[in-house]
């Protein structure tokens, strides 16, 4: 969905707004409207996915064992900056399910050696007994409905939507840094003496 730091609030901020869009998005518009509902579709299925998996008596939901399965990834613990950036979600909810999942002794995290300030994650033997738990409970419930077969086939697709969503995480960052700049200067010149 879109960031709430680029999401127009006001009719002065839409007037901002570029009042033609390039030729080649006019040419397609199914790429342009295929974002929102990607988005919408996506929303869909991580509220789905939670919901199956808490009815089905799982104290970790979706945004948890995405946590959980970043970590199995690793060889080593990862500082808590790089799962907010692989996760694409806000520094305060990744400290939040951080620190719900080390409480329930799923994960460990410990200082930085080299960085007081660095908290580095990983992943206990009962973080990766829950994670296989979850998702041979998950692979149950597609398989019952028989949309097993149809999740294998996605790996492509989901490849397809990282490099997008990798795309779009940048366009945004540079956005929010020329915002950041404009300000700045704008401050500056306000404060300057008349």
């Amino acid at each position: 969905m879109a960031s709430p730091a680029t999401t127009p609030k006001t009719s002065a901020q839409v007037q901002k707004m570029p009042a033609q869009a390039p030729a080649e998005a006019m040419a397609e518009p199914a790429a342009i409207t295929a974002i929102p509902e990607l988005a919408i579709t996506a929303l869909a299925i991580a509220n789905s996915t939670d919901t199956i998996l808490r009815n089905a008596g799982s104290s970790v939901g979706l945004a948890d064992w995405a946590i959980l399965n970043a970590l199995s990834k690793q060889s080593t613990p990862q500082p808590m900056v790089r799962l907010i950036v692989s996760l694409g979600v806000t520094r305060q909810r990744v400290h939040k399910q951080i620190d719900d999942l080390q409480k329930a002794g799923l994960v460990n995290v410990e200082g930085s050696a080299e960085d007081k300030r660095v908290k580095n994650v990983s992943l206990t033997g009962a973080g990766n007994a829950a994670l296989l738990a979850i998702s041979g409970l998950l692979a149950d419930q597609l398989s019952k409905s028989g949309l097993f077969g149809e999740m294998k086939s996605m790996a492509v697709v989901q490849r397809r939507l990282g490099r997008i969503a990798t795309s779009l995480g940048r366009m945004m960052r540079s956005e929010l840094q020329v915002t950041a700049a404009a300000k700045k200067a704008a401050k500056a010149g306000s404060a300057a003496p008349k």
